[in-house]
């Protein structure tokens, strides 16, 4: 049964008002007639009006904001009035009214922190054009604008009147400023930390972060849960819900908000439709345990954690409050690239295009392929991925073609691209273009597997998860073998072994999959698993154990029969790209973020070994085995060699960060080859490092300017810079990299001066993989460019490819 917090406000009508309380009316803009059933709150208690529109509140000592929750078929010039030290003051809400629209849409943007750059003003102007483009109802901040200078430039452009539609803002920790009570100047500026609107058919229900503040707040958990319970007691049990916070620290796996509290409220009783947030630096989808979807946003104007480019998010209302969702990359300009394969496949030859933009969505694809004769043919491609758009073509091999490819915009534009058939001859010194083939969405990080013919790989789907999966090519022909749906995406590498894949999603669930049909074997599961989770650090298999998962979620698993023999009990902060290994009997696992950077856990028990402790923060952790035994360690702080068996850092760099030394926070895996250790650096590419010294010898950018600037920003707080997330491979005394830029490079792997170079259209964040005399490399589209290996070329090095 619901209880009603303030039943005298409903009940005993004017006649019980207190001399302090809050009254008011909400009226028609237009007639001035009161309307009835409307939501008002003092951010604490709430009311409904009655036939007068009139509404009592109480007034505590700590009240500063009235909030209407605006009607769905209704608008105010503001939702919110600041409450004076005048009793006497009557606050009034004069509604428009507004067409109602069953379905519609809007836009999320996260974390986007110092704001005053042009880079970022350039960001919001996206965003901007994107959601009117699309039609959007609202844009929502969902927290850390970070400065009081960004939050003033929001109060004076990122409103309605500067995107031409209502835009929302959810207060976050790190927008807690102030002394004594850290919101106070955002609601100086901003206005309430707490409120609620009505679009269609849903109620979207605004709370503010309370924990991890950069000052401490002036509310507690108490106070939010106080607000959401009160106000949720006035909510039909049937009205679609959706709530939007910084993050839901509020929320328990059993679906209670604030369950620790005198306010507890069993949100399961209502028709939950989403929980929305930020603050992660991760584009996530995931399902709570008691049925709730939960998106979470990457940081919108710079890259996120484990390399996540920043990115907002689109979502799409269906008249029952259903919700679906579009993860928007950033810094895209109207990309459009298309490739036709040089070998056919059965029914003719693939046509494999990229297209995305950051300002609108691409509705469709179309190709017409023109023959000598002037006869042309039109052919819808289908879409495959985020990027990722296909059709096959019977070109004949013995006739020219050109082809063209129109890309179909919401903001009624289009994008054209033409390239000939038969393509000219794709080829470097150490490689030539065989064919090229596609995955059935986006793979993220680490490089495919091998075994029985096929490569393979996982598709992590940030938009909805339904797309998430592990997929089979043929590795001569490249056509999809199989698809098999998992729980949540996969963003690290899949391995194999005698007849069976395995890979961990972002849940920590892990797979056993049998290689030649796609049938699962097992699964295991961690248990209930809540928003805070988000597991990017693969697996490894060793004497017939499987390990993976993340934090406490961290397990041992019989590969046989997915029978868990340990968890591990060891927190870890945040995630990085790096598999976990074992050497020695040690299970050797890396945290990101700060804390402790590397720890050894025994592979039989789980029991802590060592521990690696680094007082200051530390991103994207990466580890290789080297020959003699020893674990060399690269990271954005400190990189050093260990010693698995105790811990022991061997040499390692300086104290002191900057200079010559080896540190880095892109995602690429250090490859060890000839006295050198290569690996993406920061803004400069590719790296050469002496092995003794851990001191440069040269990078990509000062021997030859390469990589380009890249297409998308995926390193950690970084934004678009001349990035190599993937990891290198060398090829004889050859080094090859592909770039951010959607460039692969070939260079000498003593000195760093370029040799060649084949564009590739799209950026690449995956790692090569080498197997049966080719290399197989998936750019960000997810479209798979099959190289042979030209001489007697095989690679070199300790690569153990991430």
């Amino acid at each position: 049964m619901k209880i009603m917090m303030w039943l005298p406000v409903m009940f005993a009508g004017l006649a019980a008002v207190a001399a302090a309380d809050i009254t008011g009316r909400v009226t028609d803009a237009d007639t001035g007639g009161g309307l009835a059933g409307v939501i008002v709150s003092n951010c604490a208690e709430a009311a409904v009006t009655d036939a007068a529109g009139a509404y009592v509140l109480p007034r505590h000592a700590d009240t500063r904001f009235v909030t209407v929750v605006t009607p769905a078929d209704r608008s105010a010039e503001t939702f919110f009035q600041r409450v004076t030290v005048d009793s006497d003051t009557s606050y009034d809400f004069k509604l428009q009214r507004r067409p109602k629209f069953d379905s519609f849409c809007f836009v999320q943007m996260s974390d986007t922190e110092a704001e005053g750059s042009p880079v970022v003003m350039d960001c919001f102007d996206r965003i901007r054009r994107f959601a009117r483009n699309c039609g959007a109802a609202f844009v929502i901040h969902t927290g850390d604008i970070h400065t009081t200078e960004d939050m003033r430039m929001h109060a004076a452009s990122v409103n309605r009147r500067g995107f031409g539609l209502p835009v929302y803002h959810v207060l976050g920790n790190h927008d807690l400023k102030s002394e004594g009570r850290g919101e106070a100047f955002y609601e100086d500026t901003l206005g309430p930390i707490y409120y609620a609107f009505e679009e269609g058919n849903v109620l979207f229900v605004i709370l503010p972060k309370y924990l991890d503040g950069d000052m401490a707040p002036g509310f507690t958990e108490t106070d939010v849960a106080k607000y959401l319970h009160n106000l949720m007691a006035l909510v039909p049990e049937t009205r679609p819900v959706v709530f939007v916070s910084h993050y839901p620290e509020i929320l328990a796996a059993d679906g209670v908000a604030g369950a620790g509290t005198p306010y507890p409220t069993d949100l399961k009783k209502w028709n939950l439709k989403g929980w929305i947030y930020g603050h992660t630096h991760y584009s996530r989808v995931a399902s709570l345990p008691f049925g709730l979807k939960t998106w979470s946003s990457c940081i919108s104007t710079k890259g996120g954690g484990s390399g996540e480019a920043a990115s907002y998010r689109y979502y799409h209302v269906a008249a029952d409050g259903t919700l679906s969702s579009r993860v928007v990359p950033m810094f895209v300009e109207k990309l459009l690239d298309v490739r036709i394969s040089p070998a056919a496949d059965g029914g003719g030859y693939t046509v494999a295009a990229a297209a995305g933009d950051s300002s609108t969505l691409i509705t469709g694809l179309e190709m017409i392929a023109t023959g000598t004769d002037g006869e042309s043919e039109r052919l819808a491609m289908t879409r495959r991925g985020p990027w990722l758009w296909t059709a096959v073509y019977p070109f004949e091999p013995e006739r020219s073609y050109t082809v063209e490819v129109v890309a179909t915009l919401n903001s009624g534009e289009t994008i054209r691209k033409t390239v000939p058939f038969p393509a000219p001859i794709s080829r470097t010194a150490s490689l030539e273009l065989e064919r090229i083939a596609w995955f059935p969405g986006h793979v993220h990080w680490g490089a495919p597997a091998f075994g029985d013919g096929m490569i393979f790989a996982g598709i992590n789907d940030d938009d909805d998860g339904t797309n998430s999966g592990i997929a089979a090519l043929d590795a001569a022909t490249g056509r999809l073998r199989w698809k098999l749906p998992v729980a949540a995406g996969i963003r690290n590498s899949v391995c194999y072994d005698a007849g069976t894949v395995y890979a961990a999603d972002t849940d920590s669930n892990l797979y056993a999959v049998e290689a030649e049909t796609g049938i699962l074997r097992w699964k295991s599961s961690p248990g209930p698993v809540l928003f805070d989770h988000k597991n990017s650090n693969g697996i490894v298999l060793a004497d017939g154990i499987l390990y993976g998962g993340f934090g406490r979620y961290l397990r041992a698993v019989e590969a046989a029969t997915g029978r868990e023999l340990w968890r591990s009990a060891l927190s870890q902060w945040d995630p990085s790209t790096d598999p976990p290994q074992v050497i020695d009997g040690k299970l050797i696992i890396s945290n990101s973020g700060h804390g402790w950077i590397l720890a050894a856990l025994d592979a039989a028990t789980g029991s802590l070994v060592w521990k690696l402790e680094l007082d200051r923060y530390h991103f994207q952790v990466r580890t290789s085995r080297l020959a003699d035994g020893n674990l060399l360690m690269v990271s954005s702080a400190r990189s050093a060699i260990v010693e698995p068996e105790t811990g022991r850092m061997i040499a390692a760099t300086s104290e002191e960060l900057g200079g010559d030394e080896l540190l880095s926070m892109s995602a690429s895996a250090p490859l060890v080859g000839d006295g050198l250790i290569y690996v993406g650096v920061d803004w400069e590419g590719v790296g050469a490092f002496d092995f003794q010294s851990l001191r440069r010898r040269w990078t990509s950018v000062e021997t030859a300017g390469v990589p380009g600037v890249s297409r998308l920003a995926t390193q950690v707080y970084s934004r678009l810079e001349k990035i190599v997330e993937s990891a290198p491979l060398l090829l004889g005394s050859r080094l090859l990299f592909a770039g951010m830029d959607g460039v692969l490079y070939e260079c000498s792997a003593a000195d760093g001066v370029l040799e060649g170079r084949l564009d590739l259209g799209v950026p690449v964040s995956a790692s090569p993989l080498v197997a049966a005399g080719r290399v197989y490399l998936v750019d960000y589209a997810g479209r798979v460019f099959i190289f042979k290996l030209r001489g007697d070329l095989t690679a070199a090095g300790d690569f153990r490819l991430k």
